[in-house]
């Protein structure tokens, strides 16, 4: 059972290099937000168009009129 998990792990962690490495080669903006729509990943394309978001939301990136507009249609 060790093995099986020890292998699973180390398939995993490739898995996540691999990713990495297409999200980095791809030149695209790529994000994840919570279900409070916080951003807890952005990729390096990310931080050249907005700076830092990691725990900002995607109504912070906006001007405050867009953002109260759009506010109304989201899940928050």
């Amino acid at each position: 059972m060790f093995r099986r998990s020890a292998q699973l792990a180390q398939n995993l962690g490739e898995s996540e290099v691999r990713l990495k490495d297409i999200i980095f080669s791809m030149g695209d903006w790529v994000w994840e937000v919570d279900e409070k729509w916080v951003y807890n990943y952005s990729s390096a394309k990310g931080k050249e168009l907005f700076g830092h978001v990691i725990g900002k939301t995607p109504f912070d990136l906006m001007p405050p009129e867009e953002a109260n507009r759009v506010v109304a249609y989201s899940p928050r």
